[in-house]
């Protein structure tokens, strides 16, 4: 039985995670990409996130971040943190990191 085959009676369930349960107030977008132009992965986001990102991206393109990732090097913690703070998270989410 492979990932995501359902299809039988039983499933083996072989971890369970648990964690606190948080209510959000805000919603980002967030995603890594091919992009055709650079030939390469680059990091997407918005803080004007949820599930519409294209509707975002025609109603207001500049509300779209995009950072290229240099794949000898992938993505690093300051990297992370920079495109981080430029979608909208603030530092008290950040210090832990």
């Amino acid at each position: 039985m492979g990932r995501g085959d359902y299809n039988t009676k039983y499933t083996l369930i072989l971890k369970v995670y648990v964690c606190e349960r948080l209510y959000p107030r805000r919603e980002f977008y967030f995603a890594i990409l091919f992009d055709r132009a650079s030939q390469g992965p680059v990091l997407v986001g918005s803080s004007q996130g949820g599930m519409d990102i294209e509707g975002v991206a025609a109603e207001n393109p500049n509300a779209i971040i995009t950072d290229k990732i240099d794949i000898t090097q992938g993505v690093s913690k300051e990297q992370a943190l920079k495109f981080a703070k430029s979608i909208g998270f603030g530092d008290q989410y950040l210090e832990s990191v």
